[in-house]
């Protein structure tokens, strides 16, 4: 087997690490070897040598001990532009790629896997991984695996004899990392993995390290010693005071350091430091360490030594409710060096998880949170992460840019995602996000697919606009105005047509003269049935009776209908031949029609078929009536259904509007249940139906336009079932019907007739026409639509 250099970089700007398998000879060439430790820089550098078009930045010890950037001093070299310590460089989000590439070239150059340390820093990971891997790539170091510090922590201290014998499966572990601002204390479980070359014990991440803020973080252990070396030494101000290297050590070991520098007339200095110095005083904050009370072992890492780790230990100790367990110098950097191994290898380096993504969709019940990661995923090191299901939205036609709000799990505040679109959008098009992210490896890629559009795109969270409102806010406001439904058609009934006029002895009047008759005169009550009076019928569609009527006019009534039900009974049997009057009559009453005619009436209906004949069916004016009365008088859910059904196997290009289009229009705008029967490809087909009326009317007077508008109408009580249907940008459907609505409007406005029907009619549709396409764009303010449609068409012949 070939030999594979493999490097494990403690990368942190405090005191830089790290371990290989290899050395550098004295005549620079490279040799395997055991795994060594090289030698820590403490207070590491970058540093700009050469001049001209020659410049190259290097770090490592050699950029440590150069006096580039100390001060004027040191003349042209002194230049502070030409250094910049490591810990800035890892901070500053627009470092340039080849400072940080230097800082990794130091003391990795050569290595063909590589494992680098990451800390946890507080709203910034992405961030730096996003870094980190520039400079890789700038640097041409081999593979590259980020790995958290917490992690590498475990792994090296794993490395120790005997250290794994008495941990196992689902062991949780606690860490505690030193870092800039105080500690980050972070629980990993263990997961035990057999390899090729026997069991190994492998840490899985379950959430991001919790941050306590302290003094005794290395800027407050570092703004320490630099207070108490300056009482008693004067003259380090100014340019001395940056240049002071042995400064972090002394603040990390606190033990006395001494240095020569240069100030800017060239005289040197020898800066002592105070032979020691005590921590900052803190108030103890027990709640950072509380959870670590549930681990089999604590362990706390810490680029100090001497008396401050021993001050830092006793401290630490104190406020943790489980015995600390100190890791051996580098431990980090064996760590990273084992996560290397594994790397190439092929074994599992660590498992994460990954920081939930969220958007906003919009839904059957409005706008809600969409996550893109499933909530227990976890992925080893190294693999690529897709979301298994993706969000989908809608772009409506004519839309210039596609918006996206998008939330982080580790940011405090949503984001605006825009992305302008350079295709024009003819139609109501779906696009659908999903994420890809690997653990530790940058910024999740928000990949956009549009394949209507033939497009990928990727939506960018640094450039995505920070909302002010929170999460919870934008959701609600997303939610809101919630879409109209337009309100259950229900015809009123009154006491103006049952009394009598100077036209008309009025339907109480007539019922009881018919009521004493051995033949009734079906035809006059059939039209005094159908007939309006101050806009009301005597019967309200739910079949509801005024309650102003004397009981015996409601007995009379209830006679006459019996003696109704008798006469077509008797048709149907053939025991006697007649029109349809009774039949009228008794259909006009809506849902007060005696029980059982509902259903004889659907036996009619299902014989709608050449060749076949029903004593009810003498032309095919009686087909409207057969189905245009159903409509009226159905009020059981199951002949609801049963009607729908009946109509629905029917060829839709075969359909009447006045028969099935209106029997389908009435049940669906009048009755509180029937929508629901309606299944997907129901409302597909009934959407079909309405393109096919709405395109034959055009360039006509519009004169059999009557129920394609009541039937779309109908249509958008769907919405009580699923907040989205029919809403332009969220159902396909209704960018279909908001084209037809345009294609009608603007057939309106051509010249094609000016016939007077025409003209008429293009003037009772045109504001109804509107309303419904405010509807489907989810801007109606007309509650009570279906009535006014109703209203343009009141057919007594059905």
């Amino acid at each position: 087997m070939s030999f594979r250099r493999l490097c494990g970089y403690d990368l942190n700007g405090w005191r830089d690490q790290s371990a290989r398998n290899w050395q550098i000879t004295a005549d620079g060439e490279l040799e395997e070897g055991p795994v060594s430790l090289t030698g820590a820089v403490t207070d590491p550098c970058v540093v700009l040598t050469g001049s001209g078009g020659r410049r190259e930045w290097i770090g490592g010890a050699q950029a440590a001990l150069s006096p580039h950037g100390l001060g004027e001093g040191w003349g042209d070299l002194g230049d502070p532009a030409r250094r910049r310590r490591v810990r800035d460089c890892l901070a500053d989000q627009a470092v340039r790629p080849e400072q940080l590439a230097a800082a990794l070239k130091g003391l990795t150059a050569g290595a063909a896997t590589i494992a680098i340390s990451l800390e946890e820093q507080e709203g910034q990971d992405e961030a730096l991984q996003d870094r980190l891997l520039r400079a890789v790539s700038a640097a041409r170091l081999g593979q590259p695996v980020l790995v958290w510090r917490s992690v590498l922590a475990l792994l090296g201290h794993l490395q120790l004899d005997g250290a794994g014998d008495n941990l196992s499966e689902g062991d949780r572990i606690g860490v505690i990392c030193h870092d800039a601002e105080g500690f980050s204390v972070q629980i990993l479980r263990l997961r035990e993995e057999e390899t090729l070359h026997g069991r190994i014990l492998t840490p899985e991440r379950q959430k991001a390290a919790r941050h306590v803020n302290s003094p005794w973080g290395y800027h407050g252990l570092l703004d320490e010693a630099a207070r108490v070396t300056a009482q008693i030494t004067p003259q380090l101000r100014g340019d001395l005071a940056g240049q002071m290297r042995r400064l972090s050590t002394f603040a990390l070991s606190g033990a006395q350091q001494e240095e020569l520098l240069r100030d800017a007339a060239g005289r040197f200095h020898l800066i002592r430091t105070p032979a020691e110095f005590d921590l900052p005083e803190q108030t103890p904050d027990l709640s950072g360490f509380s959870e670590l009370a549930g681990c089999q072992t604590v362990l706390f890492e810490s680029h100090c030594s001497g008396a401050v780790y021993a001050s830092l230990f006793r401290e630490l100790s104190a406020l943790c409710p489980k015995p600390l367990q100190p890791l051996f110098a580098g431990a980090v950097a064996f760590g990273a060096f084992e996560a290397a191994r594994r790397l190439a290898a092929g074994e599992p380096v660590y498992y994460d998880f990954l920081p939930q993504i969220s958007t906003i969709v919009l839904g059957a019940e409005g706008a809600g949170s969409f996550d893109l990661i499933e909530p227990e995923a976890r992925l080893p090191a190294g693999r690529v992460y897709r979301s298994p299901v993706a969000a989908d939205f809608g772009l409506q036609r004519g839309a210039k840019e596609l918006k996206v709000y998008l939330r982080r799990e580790l940011d405090p505040r949503p984001r605006l995602a825009r992305h302008l679109l350079d295709v024009e959008i003819h139609k109501q098009t779906k696009v659908s996000l999903h994420i890809e992210q690997a653990p530790a490896a940058g910024r999740a890629q928000l990949i956009v697919e549009a394949p209507d559009l033939g497009r990928q795109f990727r939506l960018n969270w640094a450039q995505a606009e920070v909302c002010p409102e929170s999460w919870e806010d934008l959701i609600a406001k997303l939610s809101t105005p919630p879409v109209s439904i337009p309100r259950r058609m229900v015809l009123e009934g009154g006491t103006e047509p049952w009394q009598r006029t100077p036209t008309s002895d009025g339907l109480a009047l007539a019922l009881h003269r018919q009521s004493g008759r051995p033949s009734a005169d079906w035809e006059v009550l059939a039209g005094l049935m159908c007939r309006k009076a101050d806009g009301r019928y005597p019967i309200s569609s739910d079949g509801d009776l005024t309650p102003e009527l004397p009981a015996v006019t409601v007995a009379n009534l209830e006679a006459v209908n019996a003696r109704a039900m008798t006469h077509l009974r008797a048709r149907a049997s053939g025991e006697i031949t007649a029109d349809n009057s009774s039949l009228k009559y008794l259909t006009w009453q809506f849902r007060r029609a005696p029980a059982g005619l509902a259903r004889m009436l659907l036996d009619v209906l299902r014989l709608r078929e050449p060749g076949k004949k029903h004593p009810f069916i003498r032309s095919q004016m009686s087909w409207i009536l057969v189905a245009q009365g159903l409509g009226r008088i159905c009020q059981r859910p199951q002949d609801e259904e049963d009607l729908l059904r009946i109509c629905l196997a029917r060829q839709i290009t075969d359909w009447s509007y006045r028969v099935e289009t209106a029997a389908v229009a009435f049940v669906l705008s009048r009755s509180p249940t029937a929508h629901h029967f309606l299944t997907p490809k129901d409302l597909h087909r009934l959407v079909k139906r309405i393109r096919l009326e709405f395109e034959a009317e055009r360039g006509s007077d519009y004169t059999k336009f009557n129920y394609a508008p009541l039937l779309l109408a109908g249509l958008l009580r769907q919405r009580e079932r699923d907040r989205s249907a029919f809403v332009l940008g969220r159902d396909p459907l209704a960018q279909v019907l908001d084209d037809l609505i345009d294609g009608t409007l603007s057939d309106f406005d051509s010249r094609r007739s000016s016939s007077p029907s025409r003209i008429r009619n293009i003037a009772r549709y045109r504001p109804l026409l509107k309303a419904l396409r405010d509807e489907l764009r989810g801007e109606g303010t007309d509650p009570d639509i279906l009535l006014h449609i109703h209203n343009l068409d009141d057919d007594p012949k059905g």
